[in-house]
């Protein structure tokens, strides 16, 4: 990868960072929330607007690294009215044998009509906003298809971190539907009685395929139980584990209650695995959702567990996907897990088309401007472990 001039990529002077002299960048105002939740609308697909502010709290201002680091939230003027905003939110991270606050920048969100008028701005924006936010990790997860060039641009000078995807699919009915696109024929078949047939003959198959090859072998000695409260058994796991992360979230007992149990917009499920003791080994967060394109998924949000207890892992991700397969999903993916981990979810969950060629593709976009002896660690993806989270198929810490 090719190495950054931080003077080249953010001016100390100001102007040299805009070109365009009538963008004002400014930290966001209360006045600005109400233009801000229309263009996630616009930008995100529609949501309820007591979800959008809802969510927005969350992240923003009930995220308990808040207390430590207050999130920063910019938006872009043009002309004097506000065409975009970039949010930033705090997480303290450990990074090898550190911990930090760094803000995680993410939610860029822009009028579409500005964007058409002037495509160069956007990305004079995120770098103003990038340059100020003094933090040692600057970047998050990816942006939405909208903001594709502008992707394309930002990767000239900024470094990448790659991460895989896997599926396990369940049924098959986006093939019969892809059947019925093709003419009238076709279309009277598969939404007849025989296809009908056909898709519940399909999804049986999928069903029993996976039962019998892809089910994961559990430890007998562990407990798995689901956790409807996070507690202090939560500080003790990540005590047990954290060296054994070199990069993730300090996933604690606050962490772990803000990320899973207090999401305004989505129900995660938590299973844990106890030993004879009484002593908590790990745990898995899955959840149903939609995606945009209208299929109905289970997500294996996270994993968390000594990556060197293969069984413990099994164990939870046989919970997991027990528990998903009660819904009528079409597949369930997980994304994001450490790759010591990962080696055991691809067991049980396959690799997609789109990814044959490589296990690798383009998610998380970072630029590290901390302690130089950690740039090698934080460009490094085996090091990194996340979360998985909805809208544009990003992670968060």
């Amino acid at each position: 990868m090719t190495k950054i001039d931080k003077k080249q990529a953010f001016a100390t002077d100001e102007s040299a960072t805009l070109d365009d002299k009538s963008l004002i960048v400014r930290p966001a105002q209360e006045r600005d929330l109400e233009t801000i939740w229309k263009f996630y609308e616009d930008n995100f697909g529609a949501l309820p607007i007591h979800r959008l502010k809802k969510r927005w709290r969350w992240q923003f201002v009930d995220n308990p690294a808040c207390r430590e680091q207050k999130s920063s939230i910019w938006v872009a003027e043009i002309g004097g009215k506000v065409a975009g905003q970039l949010g930033a939110f705090p997480v303290r991270m450990k990074i090898m044998d550190r911990e930090m606050i760094i803000q995680f920048e993410c939610d860029f969100a822009v009028d579409p009509g500005a964007r058409k008028l002037n495509p160069v701005w956007p990305m004079q924006f995120l770098r103003e906003v990038l340059r100020r936010n003094g933090t040692p990790l600057k970047g998050g997860t990816d942006w939405t298809p909208p903001h594709a060039k502008l992707r394309e641009k930002w990767l000239e000078h900024r470094r990448v971190y790659n991460v895989p995807t896997s599926h396990r699919p369940y049924r098959r009915d986006h093939v019969l539907r892809q059947l019925a696109a093709t003419g009238n024929v076709a279309k009277r078949v598969v939404e007849g009685p025989v296809g009908d047939f056909a898709s519940t003959l399909l999804a049986f198959a999928v069903r029993i395929y996976n039962r019998l090859y892809h089910t994961p072998a559990g430890d007998q000695n562990l407990r798995v139980v689901r956790i409807r409260e996070a507690g202090p058994e939560f500080d003790a796991l990540w005590m047990r584990l954290r060296d054994k992360f070199p990069i993730t979230t300090v996933r604690d007992n606050k962490f772990v209650r803000w990320r899973f149990y207090e999401d305004p917009v989505f129900e995660n499920v938590i299973f844990g695995a106890y030993d004879a003791d009484f002593l908590l080994q790990g745990y898995i967060a899955v959840r149903t959702a939609r995606t945009d394109e209208g299929i109905f998924v289970g997500r294996i949000v996270d994993l968390f567990c000594d990556p060197d207890e293969e069984l413990t892992a099994k164990t939870l991700l046989g919970a997991g996907l027990k528990w998903l397969e009660q819904f009528p999903v079409e597949q369930v993916t997980c994304r994001g897990v450490l790759p010591r981990l990962r080696c055991w979810v691809r067991e049980f969950l396959y690799r997609p088309k789109q990814f044959e060629q490589s296990d690798w593709h383009p998610l998380a976009l970072y630029l590290w401007v901390g302690a130089p002896d950690l740039a090698e660690a934080v460009y490094d993806a085996e090091n990194w472990h996340y979360t998985y989270t909805e809208g544009s198929g990003g992670f968060s810490p």
